[in-house]
C-alpha cells in the first residue's frame, strides 16, 4: 500500500471517531476531495505529490526523494499523526507547502492526542465558507475542489439570492389571500396541480412519511395542500441556515442535487451538472434549490422530472403532482421567477 493510501486509511479511522455523520466524513474524504486530487491539471499537483508534500514537511521523507518513507515505523507515531493532519489540511484547505510548513511548526508543539483532535475538527468543519452576502448561506468544498468550483461558489450565492426572492414573492402573493387564484398565478397553479378548488383526501397523498405535512381535517382543497407545502419551504428557508456542498463527480450522472437530513443547517449537495446542465426549459439553479427544500421540509418525492411530464402528471395523477418536488420547482419558477 502506498503512502497516500496509508495516510488516507489513517485519516478515515480518525473520521470515524469524529463527531460527524458517516456520510459527511466518508464522502468528504473519498469523493469531494478526489474531485481535486484526481484532476491532473489542478494547481496543487497530483495525488502522489500531495501525499509527498505532507510527508516531506513532517520529516518522513527527504526532499527530492522518491524512496519509501518511514511512515509505519512505531517510533514515528507522532510524525504519522502530524503527516495525516497536514494531508487533510492540504486537501481540505487547499494549502501550499509553505503554508503546511507554517502549520507543522504549530503542530510540533502539540502531543499526539491534541494533533488527532485537531485532525478530527478539520474533518468535521471541512472547507466551509460563510457567504458575506447572505448570513444564512454556507458553502462547503468549493475552494478545495479546484478552480471551476471556486468560480461556481459565486453562482451559488446568486442562486441563493434568486431563491430567496422567489420565496419572498410566494409569501406575499400566494400564501396569503382567499380561496381563489386569479391571472398568471391561477394559470401556473392549474398547469402543475390542476383545479385549485378540487377537494382531496390528504391522508392518501404520496408524500414521504418522515416529513409529510398533516392537515386537519384531512379533506382539503388542492390550493390548501400546495400552500402548506410552500409555507413550510418559505418559513424554513428563511429561518434556517442552508449549507450547500459541492459534490463534484460524487453525484451520479443525471442528478443535479440531493439533500441529506433535516438538521440545521439544511444540507444540499450539488454536482457540476447543477451548473452546466440545469438550463433546459424553465429549469434553473434557484428552482433546483426549491425542489430540494420541498424534500427536506415537506416530504415531497420524485414522481416525475422536467416540465412537460410534470404538467402531464397534474392531468393524469394530480395526487402525485401535489407530492412531486419538480412540480413545485416549476410552479415557483413560472409564478414567481420573473
Amino acid at each position: 500500500m502506498n503512502d497516500y493510501k496509508k495516510l488516507m486509511k489513517f485519516i478515515e479511522a480518525q473520521a470515524l471517531l469524529a463527531p460527524v455523520s458517516p456520510g459527511e466524513s466518508t464522502r468528504d474524504l473519498y469523493t469531494y476531495f478526489h474531485e481535486k486530487l484526481d484532476n491532473p491539471s489542478n494547481d496543487r499537483g497530483d495525488v502522489r505529490e500531495m501525499a509527498n508534500r505532507a510527508l516531506r514537511v513532517a520529516g518522513l521523507r527527504p526532499r527530492n526523494s522518491s524512496q519509501a518513507s518511514t511512515l509505519d515505523a512505531p517510533e514515528n507515531a507522532d510524525l504519522r499523526a502530524r503527516a495525516a493532519a497536514l494531508l487533510a489540511m492540504s486537501i481540505i484547505r487547499d494549502m501550499s507547502e509553505n503554508e503546511l510548513t507554517s502549520q507543522y511548526a504549530r503542530l510540533r508543539k502539540l502531543n499526539q492526542s491534541a494533533v488527532l483532535s485537531e485532525l478530527r475538527v478539520t474533518l468535521k468543519k471541512g472547507d466551509v465558507v460563510q457567504s458575506r452576502k447572505h448570513p444564512k448561506l454556507e458553502m462547503k468544498n468549493f475552494s478545495s475542489a479546484g478552480t471551476r468550483a471556486s468560480i461556481w461558489r459565486h453562482e451559488i450565492e446568486d442562486a441563493y439570492e434568486k431563491t430567496h426572492g422567489m420565496l419572498l414573492q410566494c409569501e406575499m402573493r400566494f400564501l396569503v389571500g382567499g380561496t381563489t387564484l386569479t391571472g398568471p398565478l391561477d394559470t401556473a397553479f392549474r398547469a402543475y396541480f390542476g383545479d385549485p378548488a378540487a377537494v382531496v383526501d390528504t391522508s392518501a397523498l404520496p408524500f414521504s412519511d418522515a416529513s409529510k405535512p398533516v392537515w386537519t381535517p384531512s379533506n382539503q382543497t388542492r390550493l390548501e395542500v400546495v400552500r402548506e407545502v410552500m409555507r413550510r419551504v418559505c418559513r424554513n428557508f428563511v429561518r434556517q441556515s442552508i449549507r450547500i456542498y459541492f459534490g463534484g463527480r460524487s453525484i451520479d450522472d443525471g442528478t443535479f442535487a440531493y439533500v441529506s437530513g433535516k438538521t440545521n443547517p439544511t444540507k444540499i449537495h450539488v454536482g457540476g451538472q447543477f451548473f452546466t446542465k440545469g438550463k433546459e426549459g424553465l429549469a434553473s439553479e434557484a428552482g433546483t434549490i426549491v425542489h430540494e427544500c420541498t424534500h427536506t421540509f415537506a416530504g415531497t418525492k420524485d414522481h416525475k422530472y422536467r416540465d412537460d411530464p410534470c404538467k402531464q402528471l397534474a392531468i393524469n395523477d394530480p395526487a402525485k403532482a401535489m407530492a412531486n418536488a419538480d412540480s413545485y420547482k416549476f410552479f415557483v419558477e413560472a409564478a414567481f421567477g420573473s
